[in-house]
């Protein structure tokens, strides 16, 4: 039989008069340390009595001074006491087993380190002082009320584990190795967790897979360190407060984080993933940091978000109920968001998300929206830029900054332009860009379409009428592609058309009381659809090169509007009704303009405004009609660049296929100069026959304006 120690002995001895059924009794023994030098457990002479502690022992390791205990040896005791009054008192084991059958307490000035460790048993643990594990398990209640760390991968609690108020649980790491920490059934921390995170190369993770993690009212969990993460793998319930000074990762599956506490995302960034989270307490987020939820869900009924922080969501369901005011950035990607009255005035960017809203959406940075859509109940403002790509606003919007727009793009609610703002369709590489309007709306900025693809367009289309307002602009002024406007148009501001634009919109009764340049580029307007029409009350200026281009419907030019420029209105495209009974005005100081396609009859309230430079040709304004012409109205002379007719001179203004019928005014004379109509079958012309006898008040180096007689 091999040799044992006395304590072994005896209970060898108790084993055998038990199992003889011998009434007998052994009393459990406490036995002290007495080396103040420190040294091995498994020698007996560093023990009073020279017996080292057995399975009935208790272990007392109370001596004063400072000193190591070494377990050297796996061992059973019933109970182990460890801390004197002064001094340090250290309980050490490496790779080895502790069976611990009754309490193990660790007192004040007390520390026990377990590294590659087991300690198990039907005993406990109180920490009052520290206790040190590295890579060990804790299969034995453990209550702290002192300081526990836990480093170098994996550590288990096994055992329900209790963090007292103003206790602390630290998990670290040294060198590359990351620090984690399994609580097997949860835990509730009632003082500090502190999480630290210093190498890249690393991270700590505490786990629960079978519990919560309670942060009770009094508790705190820290995030503390300079690099890598740190990872709560378990179900968080936070009733207390949580101090991010760097970053964390929520990664529990399946688990419904609650927080009724306090959450500050102040030095790093919170990571909630696959998991649902609900807020009813408090949330503040500090910039350039970000609470960011991927997956799940994320529901706010009650409490507070603040901060100058990021807020994103990747894939996630948000419930949004509780009013808040948020400064910092929402992004929304693959998501779902309801939110309630809230205040935003941070940046703000959607990507393949749907936002829900209930009251003004205000908008005060640059916002992208791409692939995705806003509705509900609210509105949006902007005084900033919205930028628009594939998406959808099912809301009213209310535009004073930019709003872009690119490929296809929906307002199903009321849309204003307000004066300043801006409206842009654009393109980039080879795609098209449309923004489709479902009810009219009113632009008194600027609108602007530019494409600068070849084998693309941009188009605006509005169900309702586009009313371009006195304050406002349309551009359309691309490089390269094609625009068009399918909607009724209302102008009364003005159009730039730097690149052809066509109009489009079938049965509409589009009008101009504005101004319309075609200065780079063509005005088609094809009508279509019952009765369509256009009226020009105000001016349409088509420069040398240029065409409007009108197909089908009616063009009238009533009284107060005015066709003028060196280019070509061309009516060849089935048009059903062309009227003037406005001003015609070719040229610009001087020049010549075509109307090709249609008869044109002059009104008694038609005038025909001529510059004369000189009476050679090409200095003076011409009127070049591929149609006949029934003359009516005025004639408007303006002499210019100190042009002074003699007799004789002849300028041809009006050149037709056929030209009939009389001017209205006749035989009018102004200082001494008369000009006479002479007509052919194909042309009039403007020939001076008086140019003496000039009333000295006017100033023949100025423009003057004469009215001519026709000639019978």
């Amino acid at each position: 039989m091999p040799m044992r120690t006395v304590n072994g002995l005896i209970v060898f001895l108790l084993e055998l008069t038990v199992a003889a059924g011998v009434n007998t009794s052994v009393q459990a023994t406490q036995i002290s340390w007495s080396n103040a030098s420190g040294g091995n457990w498994s020698t007996g002479s560093n023990w009073t009595g020279g017996v080292v502690p057995g399975a009935i022992d208790t272990a007392l390791i109370t001596l004063d001074g400072t000193y190591t205990v070494t377990l050297d040896t796996d061992i059973t005791v019933a109970g182990i006491t460890l801390g004197g009054s002064i001094g340090r008192q250290t309980f050490s084991m490496s790779y080895r087993t502790l069976t611990i059958n009754g309490p193990f307490t660790i007192n004040m000035n007390a520390k026990t380190s377990a590294v590659y460790s087991t300690i198990n048993g039907t005993g406990n643990i109180t920490v009052s002082d520290s206790l040190a594990l590295i890579s060990s398990t804790i299969d034995v209640p453990l209550h702290n009320s002192g300081v526990i760390t836990a480093a170098h991968t994996n550590n288990y609690f096994n055992r329900a584990y209790t963090n007292d108020t103003a206790s602390i649980l630290r998990l670290w790491y040294t060198s590359s190795f990351s620090a984690i920490l399994t609580v097997d059934s949860g835990f509730t921390n009632n003082g500090l967790l502190d999480l630290v995170s210093t190498d890249s190369g690393a991270y700590v993770r505490v786990n629960a897979p079978h519990g919560t993690l309670v942060n009770s009212p009094t508790g705190t969990i820290a995030v503390t360190g300079t690099a890598g993460w740190a990872y709560i793998g378990t179900e968080l319930d936070n009733q207390g407060t949580m101090n991010l000074g760097y970053y964390l990762n929520l990664d529990a599956a399946s688990a419904n984080h609650t927080n009724s506490g306090t959450i500050n995302v102040t030095g790093g960034n919170l990571a909630i993933n696959g998991t649902s989270f609900t807020n009813t307490g408090t949330i503040a987020v500090a910039s350039p940091y970000s609470l960011d939820v991927n997956s799940g869900t994320f529901d706010f009924p009650s409490g507070s978000i603040t901060g100058d922080g990021i807020l994103d969501f990747d894939g996630a369901t948000v419930s949004w109920v509780s009013p808040a005011a948020w400064t910092g950035t929402l992004i929304l990607t693959s998501s779902t968001m309801t939110l309630p009255a809230v205040v935003w005035t941070g940046p703000i960017s959607l990507t393949s998300s749907t936002l829900t809203i209930s009251d003004s959406l205000i908008i005060q940075n640059s916002t992208p929206v791409t692939y995705s859509t806003i509705n509900g109940t609210g509105n949006i403002l902007i005084s900033d830029s919205l930028a628009l790509m594939g998406s959808t606003i099912d809301v009213p919007i209310h535009n004073s900054g930019v709003i872009t727009a690119v490929t296809i793009n929906y307002f199903n609610g009321a849309f204003t332009n307000d004066p300043g703002s801006t409206l842009k369709l654009w393109y980039p590489s080879n795609w098209g860009s449309a923004l489709n309007i479902d009810s009219s709306f009113t632009n008194n900025g600027l609108l602007v379409l530019f494409s600068s693809y070849g084998s693309s367009s941009v188009s605006v289309n509005s169900s309702g009428p586009l009313v371009n307002s006195p304050t406002g602009t349309i551009d359309a002024n691309s490089p390269t592609g094609g625009q068009s406007i399918c909607a009724e148009l209302d102008n009364q501001g003005t159009m730039n058309i730097g690149w052809p634009l066509a109009l489009d919109f079938a049965s509409a009764n589009h009008s101009n009381s504005g101004t319309i340049n075609l200065i780079g580029g063509n005005l088609a307007i094809d009508q279509s659809g019952t009765t369509p029409s256009f009226t020009n009350t105000g001016t349409i200026t088509v420069d040398s090169g240029r065409t409007l281009d009108v197909n089908g419907g009616a063009f009238d030019n009533q009284s107060t509007g005015t066709l003028a420029g060196n280019g070509t209105i061309d009516l060849t495209g089935s048009v059903t009704r062309f009227t003037n009974a406005g001003i015609i005005s070719p040229g610009a100081s001087p020049g010549a303009l075509t109307i090709t396609g249609m008869d044109m009859a002059q009104q008694s309230t038609s005038l025909i405004n001529v510059e004369i430079a000189a009476a050679t040709s090409g200095n003076f304004d011409s009127l070049a009609v591929a149609g006949n012409v029934t003359k009516g109205g005025i004639i408007n002379v303006d002499l210019y660049n100190g042009y002074f007719p003699t007799i004789g001179d002849s300028i041809t203004f009006l050149s037709a296929s056929a030209v009939s019928g009389d001017f209205d005014s006749l035989d009018l004379q102004i200082g001494g100069i008369i000009f006479d109509t002479v007509s052919s079958a194909a042309s009039v012309s403007l020939v001076c026959t008086q140019a003496n006898n000039l009333d000295p008040t006017i100033s023949l180096t100025a423009t003057q304006n004469y009215e001519a007689s026709d000639s019978v």
